[in-house]
């Protein structure tokens, strides 16, 4: 076999310094002197400096490949677990001896698909069907493929880390196959399980992935228990479970630190995340978005947690939120309801250190009563769409925070989106001197915008820094955990440049000592 020079020195530099990393942490147990290990580095150098002087290698023998010859096979194997799977796998071209030894280190397995969906997708619009059923089928086959190989492989193995992601179109074209990946990810007592797929959402949960009843089956069996008391994080999102499942979930994993659920279906309406006086729960982060038709909702006894997410559930009729002494970070969706989901989490506004709001209008009358906030530093509010308010209506929220160093206002609006409200709709007109960094993202140079830039200047006083983000490039928000990187153009450049003049304008106005930033 011929293999092209400048991909084997592509690995062997790609491996270097994790090698080096790995073999610093060996512990003395493992057999390698200190001179050993200098010897080991020593060898990296020197073979990559032989292969770099060659144009192609047609026969490699092993002693000139092998950076670890003298170490034994579980040594290297607990090289290997310091890479990633694709560079994993690679290694399986680098000698004979190297062929298998992949499968048998502990790897986390983390098959990723996002590059290829953003090859396909462009602005949440389906491209071409053809490419993404091929891309599909080559994305099923490749876990499939490494999968088979892992069970084939009599070593037994332990993974950390179980992750797969793609989108469904019909969930019986795969179901048996995630369903197998389910069963294989659980019985090697994964600490993390994703199940993140993607789909066009429009509320047919018909085409969700079903959780396996024959796997829930399995866990609540004396063997199953055992195979999740590892589990330290559950992700699932367009996946079909039953609130019987996920509370299994959560009382039968003591190590359980992260749960994330999203786009479940339309049977989840009542759920509970509650441990108890005698055996609290050790959630640190909770995330619960798109539970279109939760209708109860109760979390309590969670005195680790420090991060709860809670997003777009519209039809909630009994929201309690019980002890939850930790919880300082608190994401609301405020949807239709959203005064009934601000309110339900009142008794947290104390100890709260972030807040963000996301809303489809500013909230009005509600923050004009809104409970006082005395260790708040950060609040983030994210308008998506219009109404009939002014951004003014922020203030009164901001003015219940005395410790409030950032704002940041996110703007996702049309122009005429929003009227410009009466000033008497702003109670306590008061200088704020905690106030350090103001940051608004999607400005337009809309009245909106441009009113509650003229309050900022009058009335925040002891402002150091604003940013004025046009914003031409937005986050694609289709689908958050998917997607979270990904940037759309949101505004004509026409906009842009009007929006440009007149933040110009502020700065103009803005005195010295202010760090003013157009961008």
């Amino acid at each position: 076999m011929i293999i092209p020079i400048q991909m084997i020195t592509k690995l062997f530099r790609s491996y270097r310094q994790k090698f080096r990393a790995a073999l610093k942490a060996l512990p003395d147990s493992a057999g390698l002197t200190q001179q050993g290990r200098e010897e080991e580095e020593k060898g990296v150098d020197s073979i990559e400096k032989t292969m770099t002087s060659a144009f192609l290698l047609t026969e490699l023998e092993e002693h000139e490949l092998d950076l670890t010859s003298k170490l034994p096979d579980d040594v290297v194997i607990h090289l290997l677990s310091f890479l990633n799977l694709k560079e994993a796998i690679r290694t399986s071209v680098l000698s004979g001896r190297w062929r298998d030894l992949w499968k048998s280190a502990n790897l986390a397995l983390d098959f990723e698909a996002e590059k290829e969906l953003l090859d396909i997708y462009n602005g949440g619009i389906l491209l071409d069907d053809t490419a993404m059923a091929e891309y599909r089928m080559w994305y099923k086959n490749a876990v499939n493929g490494v999968v088979r190989q892992l069970q084939q492989h009599n070593r037994a193995t332990k993974h950390t880390k179980f992750r797969v992601g793609f989108t469904l179109t019909n969930p019986y074209n795969y179901g048996g196959d995630i369903d197998r990946w389910v069963e294989y990810a659980i019985s090697k007592r994964v600490e993390c399980l994703d199940l993140t797929f993607y789909m066009r959402f429009t509320g047919d949960t018909t085409k969700l992935y079903v959780f396996s009843e024959a796997c829930y089956n399995h866990i609540k069996t004396p063997d199953g228990l055992s195979d999740v008391k590892s589990l330290r994080s559950l992700r699932l999102n367009c996946v079909a479970v039953r609130a019987e499942i996920l509370e299994h979930f959560i009382s039968s994993c003591p190590l359980l630190e992260e749960l994330a659920v999203a786009r479940v279906s339309n049977s989840l309406k009542k759920l509970r995340v509650v441990g108890s006086s005698q055996s609290p729960l050790r959630l640190k982060y909770l995330e619960l978005r798109y539970f279109n038709y939760l209708k109860s909702l109760e979390i309590d006894h969670t005195p680790c947690l420090v991060r709860l997410i809670y997003d777009a559930c519209p039809r909630m009729e009994e929201l309690r939120v019980g002890n939850c002494p930790g919880l300082v970070d608190l994401t609301l969706g405020l949807h239709t309801r959203y005064n009934f989901a601000f309110e339900a989490f009142s008794g947290c506004a104390s100890q709260l250190k972030s807040l963000l709001l996301k809303t489809k209008s500013v909230l009005g009358k509600l923050l004009s009563h809104v409970a006082e906030h005395p260790h708040l530093e950060r609040l983030m509010i994210q308008v998506n769409g219009g109404g009939n308010r002014s951004l003014v209506e922020l203030i009164p929220l901001v003015n219940a925070c005395p410790r409030l160093h950032t704002l940041q206002v996110f703007l996702h609006t049309s122009r005429c989106a929003f009227e410009f409200c009466d000033q008497d709709v702003v109670h306590t007109k008061m200088t704020r001197e905690s106030i350090k960094v103001v940051e608004i993202v999607g400005f337009r140079g809309y009245e909106m915008d441009c009113q509650l830039v003229e309050y900022i200047m009058e009335y925040f006083v002891g402002l150091k820094r604003i940013v004025i983000d046009r914003a031409i490039e937005t986050p694609f928000f289709y689908d958050e955990w998917l997607f979270g990187g990904k940037k759309i153009k949101a505004c004509t450049q026409a906009d842009a440049d009007d929006a440009e003049k007149l933040a110009l304008g502020f700065k103009s106005r803005a005195p010295p000592a202010l760090e003013f930033i157009v961008i």
